[in-house]
């Protein structure tokens, strides 16, 4: 947290403040956070309703994390107005903890004579949001999303014309909760300006009948380092307490909880590591919150993480609706490190597609089996074709030979329907029965 003292003692303030118990709009909320919180308790602070208001606005896990730091006012008369942010990686590795020594808001205060703390304000710290943060050091919170251009991933794309996708949406912006129907978590590796284009690809996907304009993303920052992230991937997977929970778990959970208790309806699209994070928040939810459900979510799962058939159960008991799963047979995330297919076969088959995740490519996003949205097996054949991958195209066309009637039919059911490639119907091979 940053703060800013805006007077020196003995300056009188020009607006309105008030004491806890004169702002009856914020009591019963507020109520619930007092017992922790003794701020709201004590008249040496007092708030201005712009403060009250901004509060207000906040979730529950952000409220706590900033009244934490308007208590400790009490006790540092002279906080610094920036504190360094942590690099130390052994403090980060512990998920449980956050990683950093601050806040991402900013707090503005001034003092009384007779030694109170008005509250005037509290808000964003530019410092520590948005595209202007290196990527190690940015936060997990929520960006809202726009769109900027039309472009769309419905069809076979080059890599030239996938690139565009990166221009699709306008500069995220912080918000304190999401206020439109879809919503995304993102996978590992991803920085921001990565998170928002192809979280916005994958929602757009997921709910292509919506004719999505807008999102919220419930970003997942990188460390950085692949080995952390991979670390906080392990931690979310098997932390069997609550108080282990990680942090951005706990956060997602009580995200998913404000949305149900506001009768808001989200739509919510996860991918990757962001699978693993969703499932823990819903595991979460239902130890913190037993008995209670979540049935305005739906959630497609895009390349996930997590263990579908053990996260399945999760999802029924809190009543969240699971749309359709896109899962490339070439993928290694999913399919390995999500246990989805554990096949001698399978993980032969994504082994050897291994080195187009991880790797640059040349730029060229299509060829990934992990990247972008699964549009289904010919869709992911003609684009290898297109990159002049012609060896990979053949592994995946042989494979399309052995196919079943009812993977076909799941394949089929990946495309949009308002495209009338005439390649798409008539390019599977053949399935070879037994």
């Amino acid at each position: 947290m940053s703060f800013q003292q805006l007077n020196t003692p003995g300056r009188e303030l020009a607006i309105t403040t008030c004491t806890l118990d004169l702002a009856p709009k914020y009591l019963e909320r507020v109520q619930k956070l007092g017992a922790m919180h003794p701020c709201f308790k004590s008249p040496t602070f007092r708030f201005t309703h712009q403060a009250l208001t901004m509060l207000d606005q906040l979730s529950d896990f952000d409220t706590q994390q900033v009244l934490k730091e308007i208590t400790s006012l009490s006790h540092n008369p002279a906080p610094a107005e920036s504190i360094a942010d942590s690099t130390n990686l052994l403090r980060r590795l512990w998920r449980c903890r956050y990683p950093y020594r601050n806040y991402h808001y900013l707090i503005t205060f001034s003092r009384t004579n007779a030694g109170g703390i008005t509250i005037e304000d509290v808000m964003f710290d530019e410092n520590r949001t948005g595209l202007n943060v290196i990527p190690s050091q940015q936060r997990n919170l929520l960006y809202y999303l726009a769109r900027e251009t039309q472009e769309r991933y419905r069809d076979v794309k080059s890599k030239d014309e996938a690139q565009k996708l990166k221009l699709a949406w306008k500069a995220p912006t912080p918000v304190n909760a999401i206020h439109t129907r879809h919503a995304a978590v993102n996978g590992m590796q991803n920085d921001l300006t990565k998170a928002s284009w192809l979280m916005g690809t994958h929602v757009d996907v997921a709910y292509s009948q919506s004719d999505v304009q807008e999102y919220t993303l419930f970003h997942n920052p990188t460390d950085g380092i692949a080995l952390s992230d991979v670390a906080e991937c392990l931690w979310d997977k098997v932390a069997p307490l609550p108080f282990m929970a990680s942090w951005q778990v706990r956060h997602l959970a009580d995200l998913l909880w404000q949305q149900q208790m506001n009768g808001q309806q989200t739509d919510w699209v996860v991918h990757s590591q962001g699978a693993i994070i969703f499932k823990a928040a819903v595991r979460q939810h239902l130890t913190v919150r037993a008995g209670t459900k979540l049935d305005r979510h739906t959630v497609a799962f895009h390349a996930g993480g997590s263990v579908l058939a053990s996260t399945k159960p999760y999802l029924e008991a809190a009543g969240i609706k699971i749309g359709l799963e896109r899962v490339n047979p070439f993928d290694l995330v999913p399919n390995a490190t999500g246990h989805n297919d554990l096949s001698p076969c399978g993980l032969l088959r994504a082994l050897r597609f291994v080195r187009f995740i991880f790797g640059n490519n040349g730029e060229n996003i299509t060829i990934s089996p992990h990247t972008l949205p699964y549009l289904g097996i010919c869709t992911y054949y003609l684009q290898l074709k297109d990159g002049g991958y012609h060896r990979k195209a053949q592994v995946v066309h042989d494979y399309m030979g052995g196919l079943s009637d009812k993977q076909i039919a799941y394949e089929k059911s990946l495309h949009d329907p308002n495209v009338t490639k005439g390649s798409m119907k008539s390019i599977y091979p053949p399935p070879r029965h037994a």
